[in-house]
């Protein structure tokens, strides 16, 4: 028996409604983050303000080998600021929670950084 091409002719397969290449990777994530939990969700928006305040020209979040030291000074202020706002924190869990979180935006950033950077000078 001969074979006719794909299985499914043009126009019947299944199709999203946009393409995942047309999304941009800031929906992508806001859609995953809806999943966080609620405790979790507070602490993205702290780490997000902080990475905001420190998005200038020359800002340790942009230096080549970031200061471990200054991270650690950025969690502490995350982690005190949301144990004011809380009655009960497990405190245990919460500073390498603030402290993965704050990296992991900072990379975001950077990544972002780059890209725009090397987009330019092309």
């Amino acid at each position: 028996m001969e074979k006719k091409g794909a299985v499914y002719p043009k126009g019947n397969a299944m199709v999203f409604p946009l393409e995942l290449a047309q999304v941009p990777e800031e929906e992508k994530m806001k859609d995953l983050k809806y999943l966080y939990p609620l405790e979790v969700s507070e602490l993205s928006e702290m780490v997000m303000n902080v990475c905001d305040q420190m998005e200038y020209e020359g800002s340790p979040m942009y230096d080549r080998y970031p200061d471990k030291v200054t991270m650690g000074r950025m969690a502490a202020g995350i982690c005190g600021h949301y144990c004011c706002q809380k009655d009960r924190v497990d405190r245990k869990w919460l500073r390498p929670m603030v402290e993965i979180m704050l990296c992991n935006e900072m990379n975001c950033r950077r990544e972002k950084r780059c890209r725009h950077y090397r987009s330019k000078s092309c």
